[in-house]
């Protein structure tokens, strides 16, 4: 959800809201270096849609318009992950630590 507040002298004040998609896929294979670490390549693509929308008010006699057009963002993230596992009797413990990128197609 998107929200957009407004406020100037003699406008009021007007809250808007709207409502935003997004899907992603991520890949990636962990490789063990030994039976308790790992490095793991990454790869994510994510797309989304922000609906468009014109938002019309008066206020003191005032008529005022404001648009925002439709957006359809795809971002990308590539990054590499390692980590190490930690084993007791009952319990076990990853810790993970890794870079990524990301980018705007």
């Amino acid at each position: 959800e998107n929200k957009y507040d407004l406020n100037f002298a003699g406008a009021g004040k007007q809250n808007f809201r709207s409502h935003s998609l997004y899907a992603g896929a991520e890949v990636g294979y962990r490789y063990h270096l030994t039976d308790t670490t790992f490095v793991e390549p990454q790869a994510e693509l994510v797309w989304g849609r922000l609906q468009g929308q014109t938002f019309n008010w008066n206020d003191s006699g005032m008529d005022v318009s404001m648009r925002r057009n439709s957006v359809n963002p795809l971002v990308g993230r590539t990054g590499v992950v390692s980590g190490k596992t930690f084993s007791g009797k009952d319990w076990s413990l990853t810790a993970r630590a890794g870079l990524h990128y990301e980018f705007d197609l």
